[in-house]
């Protein structure tokens, strides 16, 4: 318990800088204020959308201090061309992280299983055209506290593809739930469903048999996570 109490005041304090700038009532530029991303990351960002072969929208990677974890923004470029000469809305589409949630990952001994993980989960909001709006701060307010079954599913997928085993993919959405803060209580066991469901897709054939090899197992994992709130 002591380890997780840590583990959310340190998250805490690495959104501090969003916070801040919240009470002073200053608006953020998201985008303004990202820098180029670490070599470990862009490496990590790369093998994850090259195993799981991604065929979704062109996504930049940024670092950025004033999101929770990571977030998946669209920048809304308006043009030209429309129908009888109307404008339309074209979209950037980026990756933010929080370089400080990213080490944490790292320090707390899940090596860059857990990064990807955070990877994985925006990747899969842009695979499914979740971030194009006019709005970057509804990114922020839909971050990883927010239930969504397509983006955990996909996260499972690309762990499977990276080689990590089902046990790595559980502890990994673990970590995730709790950067969370408190996710929606009744979707915890969902949402490690869904983990399990992608990783299941990624490793393949016969997934009701390998369901029933780890029924058990996650019903234990489902009964720990419930127990750190």
């Amino acid at each position: 318990m002591r380890a997780i109490v840590c583990l959310v005041t340190i998250a805490v304090l690495a959104f501090l800088p969003s916070l801040a700038s919240a009470q002073r009532g200053m608006a953020i530029d998201y985008f303004a204020t990202a820098e180029d991303p670490s070599e470990t990351m862009a490496m990590l960002f790369t093998r994850v959308t090259t195993r799981a072969e991604y065929d979704g929208p062109a996504i930049t990677l940024r670092s950025s201090l004033y999101v929770p974890g990571a977030v998946a923004m669209s920048k809304v470029q308006v043009t030209g061309g429309g129908l009888l000469g109307a404008t339309r809305e074209e979209y950037d589409h980026y990756i933010l992280y929080n370089p400080r949630i990213m080490a944490l990952a790292d320090r707390a001994g899940f090596k860059t299983i857990a990064q990807m993980a955070i990877l994985a989960r925006e990747i899969g909001h842009h695979l499914h055209c979740e971030t194009n709006t006019r709005y970057p701060s509804n990114a922020i307010r839909h971050s990883a506290r927010t239930f969504d079954p397509a983006a955990d599913e996909y996260v499972g997928f690309v762990l499977a593809r990276v080689n990590a085993s089902i046990s790595e993919a559980v502890e990994a959405q673990r970590f995730l739930l709790v950067l969370a803060g408190r996710p929606e209580a009744e979707s915890i066991e969902q949402r490690i469903d869904a983990v399990v469901d992608g990783w299941e897709r990624g490793q393949g054939p016969d997934p009701e048999t390998l369901r029933a090899r780890l029924t058990h197992r996650l019903e234990n994992d489902s009964q720990s996570i419930q127990s750190w709130w």
